[in-house]
């Protein structure tokens, strides 16, 4: 019996803390059609790995070891983690994980390995590789770079990441809860990696306090993101975009299987931190409008524009701290779902009452120009930006001496140099792997 999208979205497994052995080179990935995908092996023979930041457990399709489809069963395992050769093949053995309690299970229907994707880009998968693994450590993906590496923790305060031109999202994990799996009651933490946004057109002015507001989930695992209709219905009536009924209509590849959406793309996304103690209510757009006007001689700076007045901080301050941010300039490709699709539901419920209403899930495509860091240990995500086009990293502003520092780090970003291959790399391989 296949798993519903709404199991697969809540499966878990319970090994938390368990060791580990992990190379200390670099796990290079393919994300030329979207997703993350590396090799996984448990004993069967290395197959194809979507890894999936949004999934708490780990799935292996017993198709793809030449096995039949059955009822989900948990499967104690052994998982080696492979990263692509020169060649573009699944045969560097980089990171081990003993112990682990996956769920075999074939998510889809129908008797072929399971897709991920929109049309003839969408990849086949034996494995989904779940935070009940990469959980165990800090987990870093540089998408421009094509490279995964794990570590312990990671190293640095939030003042010192911020210092190093860093954008720092504490608590940004959440969710956790219990289901049944072949009549075991099991419990999984909380590990969805869940961030405030600003969604706006592409061309929006930077120095005006607009948007729309939104809660997304980070997910390796989904190339291209979703958006509810309710979200999208906003997002277009605040930019000018097309209504839902002018929207292509199509199909999208998840892990359950495809899913009636329709096609479009929106503008730009920031992902925006808060702060508990000062950000109250003012929701992520606000926060992003404050960050670009404290970052910048706050409201005492001078030029063709001249001070700032009202200043936008609380009781009309000069200066105020503020969050970090990423701003994602697109057009980012999106599809649009309806409210009560089974998946956005199941993470709703599961995130309830600690997040508001979860509005979309902001996939691997939309995060290429970034490196993240999942440091899964002190619950926080750090990313920044690593091509100086369509991507600003905006760190916190933690004080008025800091804006030497973020004037620094400004100056750092526009000199990246645009992102290739790794280095020694085939490029035609790390475009095109042969799996």
């Amino acid at each position: 019996m296949c798993a519903t999208l709404a199991v697969l979205a809540l499966l878990a497994a319970g090994c938390e803390d368990e060791p580990r052995a992990i190379d200390p080179f670099p796990i290079r990935f393919d994300d030329s059609r979207g997703v993350v995908v590396i090799g996984a092996n448990v004993g069967d023979g290395v197959v194809p790995a979507v890894l999936d930041t949004l999934a708490p457990v780990t799935v292996l399709d017993p198709l793809a070891a030449g096995g039949e489809a059955g009822d989900p069963r948990r499967r104690r395992v052994e998982v080696t983690l492979y990263g692509l050769d020169q060649e573009g093949q699944p045969s560097v053995p980089r990171a081990r994980f003993p112990d682990t309690s996956a769920i075999e299970t074939h998510p889809c229907s129908g008797d072929a390995l399971c897709r991920i994707g929109a049309g003839p880009s969408a990849v086949a998968f034996g494995a989904l590789i779940g935070t009940d693994i990469v959980g165990r450590a800090s987990m870093r993906v540089d998408f421009p770079a094509r490279e995964l590496r794990f570590f312990p923790e990671m190293a640095g305060t939030e003042a010192d990441l911020t210092a190093d031109c860093q954008a720092v999202f504490s608590s940004a994990f959440a969710g956790g809860g219990t289901i049944l799996v072949g009549g075991t009651e099991v419990p999984y933490s909380g590990r969805r990696a869940v961030i405030g946004a600003c969604l706006d057109r592409e061309d929006a002015p930077d120095d005006t306090d607009r948007g729309i507001d939104a809660l997304m989930a980070i997910s390796t695992g989904t190339g291209m993101s979703l958006l509810a209709a309710s979200a999208y219905d906003r997002y277009a009536a605040a930019t000018g975009a097309p209504p839902r009924e002018d929207l292509i209509a199509g199909q999208l590849y998840l892990a359950s299987g495809p899913t009636d959406v329709l096609f479009t793309e929106i503008g730009r996304a920031a992902l925006v931190g808060s702060l508990t103690d000062e950000s109250g209510e003012r929701g992520p757009c606000r926060e992003l409008y404050l960050n670009r006007v404290m970052s910048v001689d706050a409201c005492t700076r001078s030029g063709d524009g001249g001070p700032i007045t009202p200043c936008p901080c609380p009781d009309n301050d000069r200066f105020c701290r503020t969050a970090a941010a990423v701003d994602l300039t697109g057009p980012i490709a999106v599809a649009v779902v309806p409210d009560d699709h089974p998946l956005l539901q199941s993470l709703r419920d599961e995130l309830r009452p600690e997040r508001p209403e979860l509005d979309g899930i902001l996939g691997a495509a939309a995060l290429s120009p970034l490196r993240i860091e999942l440091d899964y240990p002190n619950g926080r995500m750090v990313a920044r930006c690593r091509v100086p086009i369509g991507c600003k990293t905006l760190p916190a502003v933690r004080s008025e001496s800091s804006l030497a520092d973020l004037d620094r780090c400004r100056s750092e970003d526009l000199a990246l140099p645009d992102a290739g291959p790794p280095v020694g790399v085939d490029a035609a391989a790390a475009v095109s792997p042969a799996w």
